[in-house]
């Protein structure tokens, strides 16, 4: 078997390279028409192979053995001498794809961060550079009946520009999403996106940063997400507690004077189980 450490960067590479292959097959004819007769010469069970096949076969390999000694585990018999070397085996694999998983997800969210650090405007890169990015997505803010009152959490709120005028948010934005903050940005197209130099299609003006506790939960219902406030701290009233609950909506406990809107009921479903897993 491949050593683990080459195939670790294999698989934290294999994306990039999936972009470059796209782009060389875009990009240029000769390597198109050589891709394509590799393809036609490389015949598989279920036909031929592109070199995108190719290069996917090495990952697609340890869970292969993995169903194989599944297999080969529940019909041997404990009693078989085989039986422990056979379990062990299977339990050595699990941890390696365990690990490969785990350095492809550390890859992935530090290039994510990369692309969210280019991408923010009036935020200093100190700022996330160290947190663990969760989630990220469009939702249209509308404020509460509620949040005419004082907002006494909003001490804890970081403004941008270190203004704390209590602003409401309001109308379409992009929110990103960390284990211990969020920011809430205007998305402003830009000219120029270039995949292999990371920078992002879009840039966006940062218009709050809000931390976020602990405690703080996402839900469907205004009284869940902020369950663990009072009444006054929540800044949540009886009316506002009443405000319909449909197929998009979200409200987040560590903004509860604001109602969110995703774009579709699933992404309303991803967001609240992203943000109340956040530390997992």
């Amino acid at each position: 078997m491949v050593p683990i450490y080459f195939l670790s960067r294999y698989v934290t590479h294999h994306s990039a390279a999936i972009d470059m292959l796209r782009h060389l097959m875009a990009q240029s004819e000769a390597f198109k028409k050589f891709a394509e007769t590799k393809s036609l010469e490389g015949k598989g069970r279920h036909g031929k192979l592109t070199l995108a096949d190719y290069l996917i076969q090495p990952i697609q390999r340890l869970p292969r053995y993995i169903l194989l000694m599944r297999e080969l585990d529940k019909y041997t018999s404990k009693s078989h001498p085989d039986s422990c070397h056979i379990h062990s085996v299977l339990e050595k694999l699990q941890s390696i794809t365990r690990a490969l998983n785990d350095s492809k997800k550390i890859k992935e969210d530090k290039e994510k961060m990369e692309v969210i650090m280019k991408s923010l405007r009036d935020v200093d890169s100190h700022v996330i550079e160290h947190r663990q990015y969760v989630h990220e997505g469009d939702l249209k803010a509308t404020p509460l009946e509620s949040s005419r009152k004082p907002l006494q959490r909003a001490a804890s709120n970081i403004w941008v520009g270190g203004h704390n005028d209590q602003k409401e948010l309001r109308g379409d934005m992009h929110v990103f999403l960390f284990a211990d903050m969020l920011i809430c940005a205007k998305k402003l197209p830009v000219q120029g996106w270039n995949l292999f130099k990371k920078s992002p299609p879009y840039g966006y003006s940062a218009l709050r940063i809000v931390p976020v506790f602990d405690k703080d939960e996402a839900s469907v219902s205004p009284k869940a997400a902020c369950a663990h406030e009072s009444p006054a701290s929540s800044g949540l009233d009886a009316s506002s507690s009443m405000a319909s609950v449909d197929a998009t909506c979200l409200y987040i406990g560590s903004l509860p004077n604001t109602r969110f809107d995703a774009t579709t009921q699933g992404a309303r479903d991803v967001w609240v189980h992203r943000f109340n897993n956040r530390h997992k």
